[in-house]
Protein backbone atom coordinates (compact mmCIF):
# COMPACT_ATOMS: atom_id res chain seq x y z
CA UNK A 1 0.00 0.00 0.00
CA UNK A 2 1.02 3.76 -0.82
CA UNK A 3 -0.02 6.88 1.18
CA UNK A 4 0.29 10.44 1.04
CA UNK A 5 -1.24 13.61 1.30
CA UNK A 6 -2.24 16.30 -1.67
CA UNK A 7 -0.56 18.28 0.71
CA UNK A 8 -0.79 21.25 -1.95
CA UNK A 9 -4.83 21.34 -2.25
CA UNK A 10 -7.29 22.91 -0.98
CA UNK A 11 -7.73 19.96 1.20
CA UNK A 12 -3.81 19.37 2.60
CA UNK A 13 -4.97 16.64 4.97
CA UNK A 14 -6.40 14.58 2.23
CA UNK A 15 -4.83 11.23 1.94
CA UNK A 16 -4.81 9.20 -1.15
CA UNK A 17 -3.92 5.78 -0.61
CA UNK A 18 -3.20 2.95 -3.42
CA UNK A 19 -2.87 -0.73 -2.69
CA UNK A 20 -0.65 -1.86 -5.38
CA UNK A 21 0.53 -5.45 -6.76
CA UNK A 22 2.53 -6.88 -9.51
CA UNK A 23 2.89 -10.43 -10.09
CA UNK A 24 4.82 -11.88 -13.58
CA UNK A 25 6.37 -14.64 -15.14
CA UNK A 26 9.10 -15.33 -18.00
CA UNK A 27 11.34 -17.40 -19.81
CA UNK A 28 14.05 -16.50 -22.56
CA UNK A 29 16.37 -18.48 -24.79
CA UNK A 30 19.69 -16.49 -26.21
CA UNK A 31 22.19 -19.45 -26.25
CA UNK A 32 20.64 -20.96 -29.91
CA UNK A 33 20.74 -19.45 -32.89
CA UNK A 34 17.35 -19.12 -32.97
CA UNK A 35 16.47 -17.03 -29.81
CA UNK A 36 12.73 -16.25 -28.71
CA UNK A 37 11.35 -15.63 -25.07
CA UNK A 38 8.15 -14.49 -23.47
CA UNK A 39 7.27 -11.75 -20.82
CA UNK A 40 3.91 -12.36 -18.66
CA UNK A 41 2.95 -9.61 -16.29
CA UNK A 42 -0.05 -8.26 -14.40
CA UNK A 43 -0.40 -5.15 -12.56
CA UNK A 44 -3.11 -4.43 -10.12
CA UNK A 45 -3.78 -0.76 -8.98
CA UNK A 46 -6.78 0.22 -6.75
CA UNK A 47 -7.53 3.77 -5.38
CA UNK A 48 -9.24 4.18 -1.91
CA UNK A 49 -10.61 7.54 -2.74
CA UNK A 50 -12.87 6.33 -5.38
CA UNK A 51 -12.68 2.29 -5.38
CA UNK A 52 -11.32 2.85 -8.99
CA UNK A 53 -9.17 -0.53 -10.12
CA UNK A 54 -7.24 -1.04 -12.69
CA UNK A 55 -5.94 -4.71 -13.95
CA UNK A 56 -3.23 -4.54 -16.54
CA UNK A 57 -2.03 -7.43 -18.02
CA UNK A 58 0.72 -7.39 -20.43
CA UNK A 59 2.24 -9.80 -22.56
CA UNK A 60 5.45 -9.09 -24.71
CA UNK A 61 7.45 -11.83 -26.95
CA UNK A 62 10.00 -11.50 -29.36
CA UNK A 63 11.70 -14.11 -31.71
CA UNK A 64 14.87 -13.70 -33.68
CA UNK A 65 16.48 -16.09 -35.95
CA UNK A 66 18.85 -15.53 -39.06
CA UNK A 67 17.84 -16.68 -42.35
CA UNK A 68 20.37 -16.55 -45.96
CA UNK A 69 22.94 -14.29 -44.40
CA UNK A 70 19.73 -11.58 -42.65
CA UNK A 71 18.78 -11.81 -39.23
CA UNK A 72 15.35 -11.62 -38.61
CA UNK A 73 13.25 -10.16 -35.84
CA UNK A 74 10.07 -9.76 -34.43
CA UNK A 75 8.47 -8.30 -31.13
CA UNK A 76 5.21 -8.41 -30.32
CA UNK A 77 2.91 -6.75 -27.18
CA UNK A 78 -0.34 -7.55 -25.71
CA UNK A 79 -1.98 -5.16 -23.20
CA UNK A 80 -5.22 -5.87 -22.06
CA UNK A 81 -6.52 -3.16 -19.06
CA UNK A 82 -9.76 -4.15 -16.42
CA UNK A 83 -11.17 -1.21 -15.14
CA UNK A 84 -13.71 -1.35 -12.41
CA UNK A 85 -15.78 2.21 -10.70
CA UNK A 86 -14.29 4.38 -13.30
CA UNK A 87 -16.08 7.33 -14.39
CA UNK A 88 -16.45 6.69 -18.23
CA UNK A 89 -17.95 3.36 -17.43
CA UNK A 90 -16.17 1.18 -19.99
CA UNK A 91 -14.76 -1.97 -18.80
CA UNK A 92 -11.59 -2.61 -20.44
CA UNK A 93 -9.28 -2.00 -22.71
CA UNK A 94 -6.84 -3.86 -25.38
CA UNK A 95 -3.54 -3.12 -27.19
CA UNK A 96 -1.38 -4.75 -29.48
CA UNK A 97 1.88 -4.07 -31.08
CA UNK A 98 3.61 -5.93 -33.43
CA UNK A 99 7.38 -5.19 -35.25
CA UNK A 100 8.89 -6.88 -37.54
CA UNK A 101 12.88 -6.08 -38.63
CA UNK A 102 15.53 -7.60 -40.89
CA UNK A 103 19.00 -6.93 -40.18
CA UNK A 104 22.54 -7.01 -42.54
CA UNK A 105 25.85 -5.74 -43.49
CA UNK A 106 26.24 -3.90 -46.58
CA UNK A 107 29.84 -3.85 -46.15
CA UNK A 108 32.08 -4.79 -42.93
CA UNK A 109 31.49 -1.45 -41.21
CA UNK A 110 28.21 -0.99 -42.33
CA UNK A 111 24.69 -2.49 -40.92
CA UNK A 112 21.05 -1.68 -41.54
CA UNK A 113 17.97 -2.75 -40.12
CA UNK A 114 14.61 -2.33 -42.08
CA UNK A 115 10.85 -3.08 -40.83
CA UNK A 116 7.26 -2.33 -40.26
CA UNK A 117 5.74 -1.41 -37.07
CA UNK A 118 1.82 -1.64 -36.14
CA UNK A 119 -0.86 -0.98 -33.50
CA UNK A 120 -3.97 -1.18 -32.42
CA UNK A 121 -5.89 0.39 -29.68
CA UNK A 122 -9.90 0.42 -30.46
CA UNK A 123 -10.11 2.73 -33.23
CA UNK A 124 -6.55 4.19 -32.74
CA UNK A 125 -4.29 2.80 -35.35
CA UNK A 126 -0.49 2.71 -36.03
CA UNK A 127 1.41 1.86 -39.14
CA UNK A 128 5.07 3.25 -39.89
CA UNK A 129 8.10 1.64 -41.41
CA UNK A 130 11.42 1.90 -39.23
CA UNK A 131 14.95 1.98 -39.98
CA UNK A 132 18.03 1.82 -37.96
CA UNK A 133 22.19 2.53 -39.60
CA UNK A 134 25.01 1.78 -37.93
CA UNK A 135 28.42 2.44 -38.92
CA UNK A 136 31.84 1.39 -37.62
CA UNK A 137 34.60 3.66 -37.98
CA UNK A 138 37.19 2.18 -35.90
CA UNK A 139 36.91 -0.30 -32.89
CA UNK A 140 35.91 2.69 -30.71
CA UNK A 141 33.88 4.99 -33.13
CA UNK A 142 30.41 4.35 -33.76
CA UNK A 143 27.98 6.54 -35.85
CA UNK A 144 23.71 5.34 -35.31
CA UNK A 145 21.09 6.58 -36.47
CA UNK A 146 17.07 5.56 -36.87
CA UNK A 147 13.69 5.97 -38.04
CA UNK A 148 11.44 4.69 -35.33
CA UNK A 149 8.45 6.23 -35.15
CA UNK A 150 6.01 4.20 -32.34
CA UNK A 151 3.43 4.31 -30.03
CA UNK A 152 2.78 3.69 -26.39
CA UNK A 153 -0.20 2.86 -24.23
CA UNK A 154 -0.35 4.66 -20.86
CA UNK A 155 -2.43 2.95 -18.42
CA UNK A 156 -3.16 4.75 -14.60
CA UNK A 157 -0.04 3.07 -13.22
CA UNK A 158 1.56 5.28 -15.57
CA UNK A 159 -0.18 8.48 -15.11
CA UNK A 160 0.01 8.39 -11.33
CA UNK A 161 3.76 7.93 -11.58
CA UNK A 162 3.95 11.18 -13.95
CA UNK A 163 2.23 12.90 -11.65
CA UNK A 164 0.63 11.53 -8.13
CA UNK A 165 -1.50 14.80 -7.25
CA UNK A 166 -3.29 14.71 -10.61
CA UNK A 167 -6.99 14.67 -10.14
CA UNK A 168 -8.70 11.17 -11.16
CA UNK A 169 -11.10 11.66 -14.38
CA UNK A 170 -12.63 10.06 -16.88
CA UNK A 171 -9.32 9.53 -18.73
CA UNK A 172 -8.57 5.83 -18.49
CA UNK A 173 -5.47 5.98 -20.76
CA UNK A 174 -3.75 7.37 -23.35
CA UNK A 175 -2.14 5.99 -26.59
CA UNK A 176 0.47 8.48 -27.67
CA UNK A 177 2.03 8.16 -30.69
CA UNK A 178 5.71 9.23 -31.74
CA UNK A 179 4.66 9.52 -35.61
CA UNK A 180 7.93 11.14 -36.47
CA UNK A 181 10.66 9.46 -34.70
CA UNK A 182 14.48 10.29 -35.36
CA UNK A 183 17.35 9.79 -33.52
CA UNK A 184 20.88 10.26 -34.25
CA UNK A 185 24.41 9.63 -31.68
CA UNK A 186 28.46 9.05 -32.02
CA UNK A 187 30.01 6.91 -29.88
CA UNK A 188 33.24 6.80 -28.46
CA UNK A 189 34.19 3.27 -26.34
CA UNK A 190 37.12 2.98 -25.11
CA UNK A 191 37.83 -0.60 -24.18
CA UNK A 192 36.65 -1.57 -21.55
CA UNK A 193 37.12 1.38 -19.28
CA UNK A 194 34.36 4.29 -20.62
CA UNK A 195 32.26 5.48 -23.33
CA UNK A 196 31.06 8.22 -24.06
CA UNK A 197 28.05 9.13 -26.86
CA UNK A 198 26.75 12.43 -27.74
CA UNK A 199 23.25 13.01 -30.06
CA UNK A 200 20.26 14.47 -30.80
CA UNK A 201 16.67 13.84 -31.23
CA UNK A 202 13.58 14.87 -32.87
CA UNK A 203 10.42 13.34 -32.11
CA UNK A 204 6.37 14.54 -33.26
CA UNK A 205 4.00 13.69 -30.69
CA UNK A 206 -0.08 13.38 -30.63
CA UNK A 207 -1.62 12.60 -27.68
CA UNK A 208 1.17 13.97 -25.43
CA UNK A 209 -0.27 14.11 -22.08
CA UNK A 210 0.41 17.14 -19.48
CA UNK A 211 -0.93 18.45 -16.52
CA UNK A 212 -2.75 21.95 -15.39
CA UNK A 213 -2.55 23.22 -12.03
CA UNK A 214 -6.43 24.18 -10.73
CA UNK A 215 -5.62 27.10 -8.21
CA UNK A 216 -8.88 26.93 -6.73
CA UNK A 217 -8.42 23.28 -5.40
CA UNK A 218 -4.79 22.86 -5.92
CA UNK A 219 -4.68 19.41 -8.14
CA UNK A 220 -3.72 18.99 -11.05
CA UNK A 221 -6.20 18.14 -14.37
CA UNK A 222 -5.08 15.59 -17.18
CA UNK A 223 -5.09 16.76 -20.77
CA UNK A 224 -3.12 16.15 -24.18
CA UNK A 225 -1.61 18.23 -26.83
CA UNK A 226 -1.46 17.16 -30.27
CA UNK A 227 1.47 17.73 -32.61
CA UNK A 228 4.32 18.48 -30.16
CA UNK A 229 7.51 19.29 -31.16
CA UNK A 230 10.49 17.44 -29.32
CA UNK A 231 13.82 18.31 -30.02
CA UNK A 232 16.62 16.96 -27.88
CA UNK A 233 20.44 17.08 -27.86
CA UNK A 234 21.94 14.66 -25.14
CA UNK A 235 25.78 13.60 -23.56
CA UNK A 236 25.93 10.08 -21.93
CA UNK A 237 28.69 9.13 -20.12
CA UNK A 238 29.45 5.51 -18.54
CA UNK A 239 32.65 4.60 -16.73
CA UNK A 240 32.52 0.36 -16.24
CA UNK A 241 32.27 -1.02 -13.29
CA UNK A 242 36.38 -1.45 -11.83
CA UNK A 243 37.94 -1.70 -8.37
CA UNK A 244 36.90 2.08 -7.68
CA UNK A 245 33.21 1.57 -8.55
CA UNK A 246 30.80 2.27 -11.27
CA UNK A 247 30.15 6.12 -12.82
CA UNK A 248 27.30 7.52 -15.55
CA UNK A 249 25.38 10.27 -16.38
CA UNK A 250 23.63 11.96 -18.96
CA UNK A 251 23.10 16.24 -19.79
CA UNK A 252 20.02 16.36 -21.91
CA UNK A 253 19.05 20.10 -23.64
CA UNK A 254 15.17 19.77 -24.49
CA UNK A 255 12.25 21.28 -26.13
CA UNK A 256 8.69 20.58 -25.76
CA UNK A 257 6.90 22.40 -28.00
CA UNK A 258 3.32 22.80 -28.60
CA UNK A 259 1.58 23.97 -31.74
CA UNK A 260 1.99 27.76 -31.00
CA UNK A 261 5.60 27.13 -29.56
CA UNK A 262 5.25 26.97 -26.00
CA UNK A 263 7.21 25.04 -23.80
CA UNK A 264 5.08 22.06 -22.59
CA UNK A 265 4.68 22.78 -18.16
CA UNK A 266 6.59 20.35 -16.07
CA UNK A 267 8.73 18.77 -19.07
CA UNK A 268 12.53 20.33 -18.25
CA UNK A 269 14.80 22.15 -20.51
CA UNK A 270 17.20 20.93 -18.94
CA UNK A 271 18.73 18.06 -17.00
CA UNK A 272 21.37 16.86 -15.14
CA UNK A 273 22.22 13.03 -14.15
CA UNK A 274 25.13 11.76 -12.34
CA UNK A 275 25.14 8.58 -10.60
CA UNK A 276 28.27 6.87 -8.66
CA UNK A 277 27.71 3.28 -7.77
CA UNK A 278 30.24 1.18 -5.08
CA UNK A 279 30.40 -2.53 -4.12
CA UNK A 280 31.78 -2.47 -0.95
CA UNK A 281 30.90 -6.19 -0.59
CA UNK A 282 29.53 -8.45 -3.24
CA UNK A 283 25.84 -8.13 -0.82
CA UNK A 284 26.48 -4.27 0.25
CA UNK A 285 26.39 -1.76 -2.49
CA UNK A 286 25.77 1.38 -2.18
CA UNK A 287 25.29 4.18 -4.63
CA UNK A 288 25.48 8.55 -4.50
CA UNK A 289 22.77 10.80 -7.38
CA UNK A 290 22.91 14.10 -8.28
CA UNK A 291 19.81 15.26 -10.02
CA UNK A 292 19.41 18.55 -11.71
CA UNK A 293 16.46 20.19 -13.81
CA UNK A 294 16.00 24.12 -15.20
CA UNK A 295 13.45 25.44 -17.61
CA UNK A 296 10.08 24.45 -15.65
CA UNK A 297 6.93 26.07 -16.62
CA UNK A 298 3.54 25.55 -14.68
CA UNK A 299 1.64 26.94 -17.62
CA UNK A 300 1.56 27.06 -21.37
CA UNK A 301 1.73 30.68 -21.66
CA UNK A 302 5.38 30.00 -20.18
CA UNK A 303 4.75 32.92 -17.46
CA UNK A 304 5.48 31.39 -14.34
CA UNK A 305 8.29 28.61 -13.85
CA UNK A 306 9.72 26.72 -10.80
CA UNK A 307 13.39 27.22 -8.85
CA UNK A 308 15.54 25.34 -10.64
CA UNK A 309 15.73 21.63 -8.88
CA UNK A 310 18.60 20.16 -7.26
CA UNK A 311 19.04 17.43 -5.20
CA UNK A 312 21.77 14.97 -4.00
CA UNK A 313 20.67 11.22 -2.23
CA UNK A 314 22.33 8.42 -1.62
CA UNK A 315 21.14 4.59 -1.34
CA UNK A 316 22.31 1.41 0.37
CA UNK A 317 21.52 -1.82 -0.63
CA UNK A 318 22.07 -5.18 1.53
CA UNK A 319 21.38 -8.63 0.34
CA UNK A 320 20.67 -10.94 3.41
CA UNK A 321 19.99 -13.83 1.68
CA UNK A 322 18.90 -15.03 -1.69
CA UNK A 323 15.52 -13.57 -1.84
CA UNK A 324 15.78 -10.73 0.85
CA UNK A 325 16.99 -7.39 0.44
CA UNK A 326 16.83 -4.33 2.28
CA UNK A 327 17.37 -0.75 1.21
CA UNK A 328 17.79 2.33 2.89
CA UNK A 329 17.62 5.62 1.26
CA UNK A 330 18.44 9.55 2.31
CA UNK A 331 17.09 12.22 -0.20
CA UNK A 332 17.71 16.33 -0.95
CA UNK A 333 20.31 15.72 1.64
CA UNK A 334 21.01 19.12 0.72
CA UNK A 335 18.24 20.25 2.07
CA UNK A 336 16.72 22.59 -0.95
CA UNK A 337 13.81 24.00 -1.47
CA UNK A 338 12.69 22.01 -4.66
CA UNK A 339 9.24 22.29 -5.70
CA UNK A 340 7.84 19.04 -7.91
CA UNK A 341 5.00 20.87 -9.19
CA UNK A 342 3.13 23.74 -8.72
CA UNK A 343 2.71 24.45 -4.68
CA UNK A 344 4.07 20.86 -4.03
CA UNK A 345 7.63 21.29 -2.15
CA UNK A 346 9.61 17.89 -1.92
CA UNK A 347 10.32 17.27 1.61
CA UNK A 348 13.19 18.50 3.14
CA UNK A 349 16.07 15.55 4.12
CA UNK A 350 13.67 12.33 3.82
CA UNK A 351 15.40 9.25 5.11
CA UNK A 352 13.17 5.65 4.78
CA UNK A 353 14.14 2.34 4.14
CA UNK A 354 12.08 -1.06 3.10
CA UNK A 355 12.48 -4.29 1.99
CA UNK A 356 12.16 -6.70 -1.24
CA UNK A 357 11.17 -10.84 -0.70
CA UNK A 358 11.58 -12.73 -3.56
CA UNK A 359 10.65 -15.92 -4.43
Amino acid sequence: MNSYNLYGSRNPSFTRETDNGRIGIAFFNKFTTVKYGVNLTSDLKKFRENNLSENLFNTSAFLSFPINGFNFRADGQVKHQSMQNNLSGIGSYNYYSLSASIKLKLLKPIEISGGLFYSAQGDNKFFSPQAVLTMKFSDKVFLTGEFSPTTTFLSQKDLISMNRFYKLNNTDNIYLKEKYKMKAALIYKYLKYFQISVGGSYIRIDNLPYFVYQSGFGDFNLSTLNRVDRTKLFLNLLFFRGPSGELYGSANYQSVLDADGNQVPYYPEFTVDLNYGYPFTPNLNAKARLNYSSGIYMDLANKNSLNNYLDFSIYLNYKLSKNLVITFSAENLLDRKNYLFENYRAKTIDIYGSFEYKW
